[in-house]
């Protein structure tokens, strides 16, 4: 899997010239927020860098390890296995204007980043102001590429992308668009309890997640629990809820896609012989 020139095309220069994103916005936002939101996003990429160096070795394996652990696993069976991966060469991650929610870009954005994908580019569909918190997190992600642009116009976008790649949806699929590989979909915004709603900011929740339900009591539904850090600590202790994501006042920036690994963002080969 030879890396694909990837440099954009003269009608891609043109385009991205055309809809991208100003900076005047970009400085806007970053100023619109107070240096206590920015840390919450920076601390919030901080932690994504340490769990995805954390656990890449487990739950993410890198390449050359990866490799390894599967030709010592076959030569018991005569078998010569090997795994090849390399970066996608492009994502497009498309949003309209009724997303907001911070945390969970940033994530995504995050992921993307650490994976090393190529071309990464945002894309604010029919939006006519793109939200100031969105512009921040993606500012502060690295990402550089975002644009402004009418859904009738994403299909002729993506025709300009060279090589491999696929979409991350926050909101609803556009129908031009079937052919080309969705690689994640939101389909809901998450259920969040506060346990101690005087340790935690309702404006930053807001901030960070959006317009959302803030929950009182813990059911089997929730994704986030808030709490204080004994809570925590207590909760640890007790029952197993697989898919709850713990938080406390210092980490409350963080969001973590569970079903998203390295994998989502990278080609694979596979070889097999006998």
């Amino acid at each position: 899997m030879d890396r694909i020139n990837t440099s954009p095309s003269s009608e891609l220069t043109a385009l991205l010239e055309t809809f991208s994103i100003p900076d005047a916005p970009k400085l806007a936002a970053y100023n619109a927020f107070s240096p206590q939101y920015r840390t919450v996003i920076k601390q919030a990429i901080a932690l994504t860098a340490w769990r995805f160096q954390t656990c890449k070795h487990t739950l993410m394996p890198s390449f050359e390890q990866r490799e390894v652990a599967t030709r010592i696993i076959s030569q018991h069976q005569d078998l010569d296995f090997s795994l090849k991966r390399q970066p996608l060469d492009w994502v497009t991650i498309i949003l309209d204007a009724n997303y907001q929610a911070t945390a969970r870009l940033t994530a995504l954005a995050c992921l993307c980043v650490l994976t090393g994908v190529e071309q990464i580019y945002v894309l604010f569909v029919d939006t006519q102001d793109p939200q100031p918190n969105l512009l921040l997190s993606l500012e502060l992600c690295g990402i550089e590429e975002c644009l402004q642009l009418p859904s009738t116009a994403v299909a002729n976008f993506l025709s300009y992308l060279k090589g491999y790649g696929g979409l991350i949806y926050l909101t609803k699929p556009l129908p031009l668009l079937e052919e080309t590989p969705i690689l994640f979909q939101e389909s809901k915004p998450p259920c969040i309890c506060v346990e101690d709603a005087d340790l935690f900011s309702t404006d930053l929740i807001t901030f960070l997640h959006g317009s959302v339900t803030l929950e009182t009591e813990l059911s089997s539904a929730t994704d986030l629990l808030l709490c204080s850090q004994e809570a925590a600590a207590k909760f640890l202790k007790s029952q197993i809820l697989p898919h709850l994501l713990i938080l406390t006042p210092n980490t409350v920036g963080y969001w973590r896609y569970q079903h998203l690994t390295v994998d989502t963002f990278c080609l694979t080969q596979e070889v097999l012989v006998k």
